[in-house]
């Protein structure tokens, strides 16, 4: 056989059988989201796509819709089939939804900035720590706003928190409008001055983070 003809042949065959894989994938990861619903039968689904995440998963994502217990169809929600199993994105009043946001973001089905935040959640204490430490330079050690805010966005740039705003000019001012938010609080400045034994940072640090991430998936 001409090598030509032979190694068209063999091109055909390879994406013929990776063609046959990723339709296998998808058709399983339909299966595994139709079993979730009240009436699978009325299932449909759209924009359905596959991906690899940022750790080499493949991933499956898409928007389902199916009939309620009533009959009607409720619309189109979104959905990912990872290693973590199906997860369908209802209203955010649902006791699960936050969790469920958590595990579509860290799939990588909302997108690389979603997926990295959801893999790397001390970004979000790290944003609360260098806004703390702008407080207390204000606020404790007396530093200027200009000389204060200098020093945050440096910290800003080292814990490469560019994922939340990589304006670096609205990332500052974002910062300081924090700040001014603060000294407006006379107890609040008046907590942080007596905070001698670290209670009320530690607290901060606490609910900060925990706030940040919950309004960050809710708000996108």
């Amino acid at each position: 056989m001409n090598k030509l003809i032979y190694f068209i042949i063999l091109n055909i065959l390879l994406i013929g059988s990776v063609y046959a894989e990723k339709n296998k994938f998808l058709n399983m990861a339909q299966s595994k989201v139709k079993q979730e619903m009240k009436d699978p039968d009325s299932t449909k689904f759209q924009n359905l796509r596959e991906i690899k995440n940022s750790v080499g998963e493949s991933v499956v994502c898409g928007e389902v819709n199916a009939k309620n217990s009533y009959g009607g169809y409720v619309g189109y929600h979104l959905f990912s089939y990872s290693p973590d199993g199906v997860v369908i994105l209802n209203s955010p009043k649902d006791s699960d939804y936050y969790r469920n946001k958590f595990i579509y973001d860290k799939s990588g089905c909302a997108g690389e900035k979603e997926e990295f935040l959801a893999r790397n959640k001390d970004m979000f204490k790290n944003y609360c720590l260098v806004a703390y430490d702008l407080f207390t330079d204000v606020i404790v050690n007396n530093k200027t706003n200009l000389d204060a805010i200098t020093y945050a966005m440096s910290n800003y740039q080292k814990y490469n928190l560019s994922v939340f705003n990589n304006d670096l000019d609205k990332a500052k001012t974002d910062l300081l409008a924090n700040l001014e938010q603060v000294l407006q609080s006379k107890e609040t400045v008046k907590k942080i001055k007596k905070d001698k034994n670290g209670m009320f940072k530690a607290q901060y640090m606490f609910i900060c983070p925990i706030s940040m991430e919950k309004k960050y998936i809710f708000e996108k």
